[in-house]
């Protein structure tokens, strides 16, 4: 009997129907995993590519208590030894450490056997909770698991929620490329270990300063630096809890121009309207992409002065930006309308702009996010109680506005593209 069609067609194109399946579904797991299912039922063609995908990531997550962790992880052993090619296909771990509690890492037979059958681990996260925690015999937890089994293999690393936990997570990495510090802190006082000085090609950080200082250059020269990072290539700031910019100045000098993406983020959750600072770009020859915030105040003529001042520091000859995101936040410092921010004079920055594009390609996001306070008691009768269908149209008009009116000198250079988006939300409070 031939082949049915389907078993006609190649591995690799078997690969890429999964994969753009996968790629259109909601990033929830449990419908992922419906999906990836009844991929695998429908032909055991798609099945290797199910498998990778499904087993790609392992969680062991905060709400299993002990019993149920160490069920999961017998669960675990089971499938690799039933099935040892989906060791393999792990090559992410996310452990969290209720209380910083981490010594079933390293004696939990199960689990010490199963990290023995993982050869391919890239990227780990380790997380405490439910709030900063110190964790638990870290000299032991670095010797008996973290050395043996991650640092030889693991290229991205995540500390999340830990208090002063030992360098050697980051300098014992000899392949880390990626690093990512929320909410933790770190500590030099740990004896024992070879310090590699990892390449480190992309830092995101927040709240975690202290830590970073542990790893920065110290000195003119930088060569007791624990971390090298004239080769970082990506640095995400968040800035919810940054009064100025003058230690994240610092990372940025760090990379000895070798920077090619900037952000700086407002976090979902906790947006700080205090935040007015300005960096200098003079030392990134490479920049092509960056992102800023601008919050626009009661004085709203202030608004627009850090985001001036920083692209004032980037050289005429630096011809390497292409992309420019302005995140624009309206409503989160006063009770306002979308159309304040109309109110600030863009005539500088618009000058600025058509300085560093010089004529060439440039691709401009303003990106605007209305706060709308109409519920609360205190707001002014003036502003009214508008509708959301409403404040979405105003918000988006307020955008159209902008670049017919303040900006439309930007159109003095016709390769620069500009792009609107909007969004409207009401206050989180805690």
């Amino acid at each position: 009997m031939g082949k049915t069609p389907l078993l006609l067609l190649s591995d690799d194109l078997f690969d890429v129907i999964v994969d753009s399946a996968v790629g259109e579904t909601v990033d929830y797991w449990p419908y992922r995993w419906e999906l990836l299912s009844s991929c695998a039922l429908a032909s055991r063609v798609f099945l290797p590519r199910c498998l990778q995908h499904l087993y790609s990531k392992i969680k062991l997550p905060f709400d299993l208590d002990p019993g149920k962790r160490e069920q999961r992880i017998r669960d675990l052993h089971a499938i690799l030894h039933a099935r040892p090619v989906i060791a393999d296909y792990v090559q992410e771990l996310h452990l969290c450490l209720p209380r910083g509690e981490a010594s079933w890492t390293y004696e939990d037979s199960y689990f010490v056997e199963v990290m023995g059958l993982l050869r391919n681990v890239k990227k780990l996260r380790l997380e405490g909770g439910p709030h900063q925690e110190i964790l638990s015999m870290p000299d032991i937890f670095i010797q008996r698991f973290f050395r043996p089994y991650i640092a030889p293999t693991v290229k991205s690393l995540h500390l999340e929620c830990l208090v002063d936990a030992p360098t050697q997570l980051v300098t014992e990495c000899t392949q880390l490329e990626e690093l990512v510090m929320i909410f933790c802190s770190l500590d030099a006082k740990y004896p024992g270990g070879t310090i590699t000085r990892p390449s480190i090609r992309k830092l995101d950080y927040n709240s975690a300063g202290m830590a970073l200082s542990e790893l920065l250059p110290k000195g003119q020269s930088g060569s007791s630096s624990l971390v090298d990072f004239s080769n970082l290539r990506s640095l995400k700031i968040y800035t919810d809890t940054l009064r100025n910019l003058l230690f994240e100045q610092e990372v940025i000098d760090a990379s000895r121009g070798a920077l090619e993406e900037l952000r700086f983020v407002v976090d979902e959750w906790q947006r700080d309207p205090q935040f007015q600072a300005s960096v200098s770009l003079r030392d990134l020859p490479n920049l092509h992409s960056l992102e800023f915030p601008i919050f626009f105040r009661i004085k709203v003529e202030d608004s627009l002065i850090d985001i001036c001042s920083t692209l004032n520091t980037i050289p005429d000859e630096f011809q390497s930006l292409k992309n420019l995101c302005l995140r624009l936040y309206v409503g989160f410092t006063c009770t306002t309308t979308p159309e304040h921010l109309l109110e600030s004079d863009w005539g500088p920055l618009a000058s600025q702009i058509l300085r560093i594009s010089a004529g060439r390609s440039l691709e401009l996001s303003l990106d605007l996010t209305f706060q709308d306070r109409s519920d609360e008691p205190d707001t002014p009768s003036d502003l009214g109680s508008p509708n959301r269908e409403d404040l979405d149209g105003r918000c988006q008009k307020v955008l159209e506005e902008l670049v017919q009116g303040p900006l439309a000198r930007l159109k003095e250079n016709n390769q620069i593209i500009v792009t609107l988006s909007s969004a409207v939300e009401t206050p989180h409070y805690s």
